[in-house]
């Protein structure tokens, strides 16, 4: 997957994403107050996914096989602590009501989550195709 290619596919996530968050916002008055959830989790996953894809990248063109799987667990670990961590910093600065801004957060969560497998899976066949 060309960088291009990749930059256009995050700006169309990240906007379906903030579409999304602002129609539940509407819709779930309750939400409007957690909006900062949303806005950490979106920057929280871009800078995620810009991470991955650099790292991706790198390990798809690396002479060692196994470079690539130890980027894709390494990730999903790393991704795992920072979620942990923005929702525990958001709770213990904000003090929200009920569990209702998990919502924002958990959107983002999956949806970027589909996002970088599909981009590491690409960034994986092209890895593949020049080894052939």
């Amino acid at each position: 997957m060309i960088f291009k290619r990749f930059l256009t596919l995050l700006s169309a996530i990240s906007a379906g994403y903030i579409i999304v968050n602002l129609v539940l916002q509407y819709a779930f008055l309750s939400l409007k107050n957690d909006e900062n959830i949303a806005w950490w989790s979106l920057a929280l996953y871009i800078a995620i996914s810009w991470f991955m894809y650099v790292v991706g990248k790198r390990a798809a063109e690396s002479p060692n096989k196994y470079f690539f799987n130890n980027v894709i667990i390494s990730s999903m670990l790393l991704k795992m602590i920072f979620s942990v961590a923005v929702i525990l910093i958001y709770k213990k600065t904000f003090h929200p009501e009920g569990k209702a801004f998990l919502l924002p957060f958990f959107i983002a969560y999956f949806t970027f989550t589909i996002f970088e497998t599909y981009f590491m899976t690409q960034l994986a066949q092209q890895k593949k195709i020049k080894k052939l």
